[in-house]
């Protein structure tokens, strides 16, 4: 029993002495600095790798996706409309067992989003041409022919046609974006953000009319 518990012992001791031995060859090898950055050069390795895994993970399953509703990659025009009217009907009519993952919630959300989105565009780029006529017209001939009108005016909707124009083309890059987009998360991002402004201004324009 005596020996038992020194063999024990013993094996505690020179596990003991091991760690410590290993603990001085690295204090004195290695310095803080440099661990430190091998720490975090393997940090940022694991999570390429995570991402990267990630992402060919979802290259699959969209193929996979593609591949069940019979979607094509077609460089000819009217092919590719032929070929996405009849992904539209196959998704239509489309299986329970082959519905997986939110392709579908996602396809909407990008849809509603880019149509949401275009329509502002054209607004402000209407927006922008209205403006920079404006902006070399005499302007007295719209408002009153009698008065004068400063020309300062004229510089006004100069500038405004420059935002507009500047606000459309940005919105356009992000209706772009929605379209090409497959994260899920940040779809439904946007989506929030548009509805919680628009509650926000109904509910403004709400007390406004009621006061």
């Amino acid at each position: 029993m005596w020996k038992g518990k020194h063999k024990k012992k013993a094996k505690q001791n020179s596990n003991l002495n091991s760690t410590q031995n290993i603990n001085v060859v690295l204090s004195e090898s290695i310095s803080k600095e440099e661990m430190q950055h091998i720490i975090s050069n393997a940090i940022i390795e694991s999570e390429n790798i995570r991402e990267e895994k990630a992402k060919e993970q979802k290259e699959i399953e969209l193929k996979e996706w593609h591949k069940t509703i019979g979607y094509k990659e077609q460089d000819n025009k009217f092919k590719k409309i032929i070929n996405e009217l009849k992904v539209f009907c196959k998704i239509l009519f489309l299986k329970e067992k082959d519905i997986e993952g939110v392709t579908a919630s996602t396809l909407l959300l990008k849809l509603s989003l880019s149509f949401f989105f275009r329509i502002i565009s054209l607004g402000l780029f209407i927006l922008f041409l209205i403006s920079f006529i404006l902006a070399f017209l005499p302007l007295h001939c719209f408002i009153n022919q009698t008065s004068v009108v400063p020309g300062y005016l004229n510089v006004i909707c100069f500038l405004l046609s420059i935002l507009m124009f500047m606000l459309s083309r940005f919105i356009r890059i992000v209706s772009v974006e929605i379209e090409k987009s497959e994260n899920f998360n940040y779809l439904f991002g946007w989506f929030a953000s548009i509805t919680s402004i628009v509650s926000i201004a109904i509910a403004v324009i709400a007390i406004v009319k009621g006061s």
